[in-house]
């Protein structure tokens, strides 16, 4: 190593706008020199101009929502930068989203296809292969990994376009309730009572422990193609439905998407898709959600409702694809994080059906010696149903526990002696380890708020 490689590693960091500057170059070259076409699992001047967009829009938003950094003057030449990069991907027509399988079929099968290479979606995919021995594990979502959280359910509108939360008892819905008249991504993301696994010869039984909201997108369908350990379905890294949510998100932040065909060619593609309606430019701004203006409550201006029913429509679309962070991030909004997370409603302690097919499957119970609630159970429903414990045989609290002690929502415990709290802005960026800043000759400085 030599004098000036030494002094690049202990040199000072550089300044954000440097950073951001030297990244956007690099996109711009990749972009504008890539080829065009290729195999999908391969870089191609669409795939490189889906990061140059996204990126934009990361960088546009977090400047215009974070006032402290003083760079929100710029904001706007980021934001118009993804606008002209998603338009040159829509404008050359090579991109269509996919409606193969219909309403019920079209969403979910995106994320359980053995060849993405063939979808008219992809722009730039992970391609798994058996024969290969290039696997993945994301079905075990399914039972093992976690579980999905009331307020995204709540995000699904219904299936005639009206909100869910302007019902009155939207907090309180049985599991099986809260599927009924729904937007059909709901229970193509969501396990549905009823949903059967591959293998499986009964219903799935949901698990209380993950909260009850289990997920089952991404878990395969074809027997022959999954495994304890692996599964072998390809994956999306750039879909051309993330493409037409950046063009609409960054022209209505920057208050440039004033007309209905703008929705019309971006996210109104991606309800027709399962057969929802049209979002309406003027509804939208009319009638703002005030579930979603209390829980972004720093969006202002005029063109607030458009903004909050695309971040609906980017939330909904974009669900467990791994982009949730980066937009609580982006957006200034870290409080979300420290919010305590709900799984499903229980009413009460007891036996329950949460597979749909009226016999009881699970029974939640205060301990293993609090058999009241099952007493009047048969011997073989005794015998066919999951018990699930607020307290263990020590009297110690178990993973699971419920809003109001013995009913409501359940709570993840990691929050149930101690409120979770989001220290603004210091957690938006990470601090640099100790061990580097004591290297002899280290010149770095602290990361700002740390």
């Amino acid at each position: 190593m030599g004098t000036s490689d030494i002094e690049l590693l202990h040199k000072k960091q550089d300044s954000r706008s440097l950073v951001v500057d030297s990244i956007m170059a690099d996109l711009e070259f990749a972009a504008a020199n890539i080829k065009p076409d290729g195999h999908k699992s391969t870089v191609t001047k669409w795939g490189a101009l889906a990061q140059l967009a996204q990126f934009a829009l990361q960088e546009g938003t977090f400047r215009k929502y974070h006032s402290y950094l003083n760079l929100s003057g710029s904001a706007n030449t980021f934001l118009q930068r993804a606008v002209s990069a998603t338009e040159e991907i829509m404008k050359s027509n090579k991109f269509s989203i996919s409606n193969a399988g219909g309403v019920n079929r079209a969403y979910r099968d995106l994320f359980i296809s053995l060849n993405l290479q063939a979808n008219p979606e992809t722009i730039l995919f992970i391609d798994y292969d058996k024969d290969l021995g290039r696997r993945r594990n994301t079905h075990t979502v399914l039972d093992y990994e976690w579980a999905l959280s009331q307020t995204l359910m709540e995000n699904y509108l219904m299936k005639d376009g009206k909100r869910f939360t302007d019902q009155a008892d939207y907090k309180t819905k049985n599991i099986d309730q809260i599927f009924v008249n729904r937007d059909p991504r709901l229970e193509q993301t969501f396990m549905k009572p009823g949903f059967q696994s591959v293998n499986a010869t009964t219903p799935q039984r949901l698990k209380p422990t993950l909260g009850g909201y289990n997920q089952i997108k991404f878990y395969p369908e074809i027997a022959d193609m999954i495994s304890w350990e692996a599964a072998y379905t390809d994956a999306f890294v750039f879909r051309y439905a993330e493409i037409l949510l950046i063009f609409a998100e960054a022209k209505a932040e920057l208050g440039i998407l004033t007309s209905q065909a703008d929705l019309d060619k971006s996210v109104n593609l991606l309800r027709q898709r399962v057969g929802m309606p049209s979002m309406q430019l003027g509804e939208a701004n009319a009638n703002v959600d005030p579930v979603l203006q209390a829980y972004y409550s720093n969006v202002k201006g005029g063109n607030v409702g458009l903004i909050l029913e695309i971040r609906r429509e980017r939330r909904v679309e974009l669900a467990c694809e791994g982009q949730r962070y980066r937009d609580v991030f982006r957006w200034e909004v870290g409080e979300r994080l420290a919010d305590q997370q709900q799984g499903m409603y229980v009413k009460a302690l007891g036996p329950m059906d949460v597979t749909g097919d009226g016999k009881i499957d699970i029974a939640i119970l205060e301990s293993a010696k609090d058999t009241g609630p099952i007493k009047d159970l048969t011997e073989e429903e005794k015998k066919n149903i999951s018990l699930y414990y607020l307290k263990d045989a020590n009297g110690n609290n178990t993973s699971i526990y419920l809003e109001n002690g013995n009913n409501g929502h359940i709570m993840f415990t990691v929050a149930r002696d101690k409120k979770k709290t989001f220290e603004k802005p210091k957690y938006y960026y990470y601090p640099v380890a100790n061990s580097q800043m004591v290297l002899d000759g280290s010149k770095l400085v602290q990361t700002n708020f740390w």
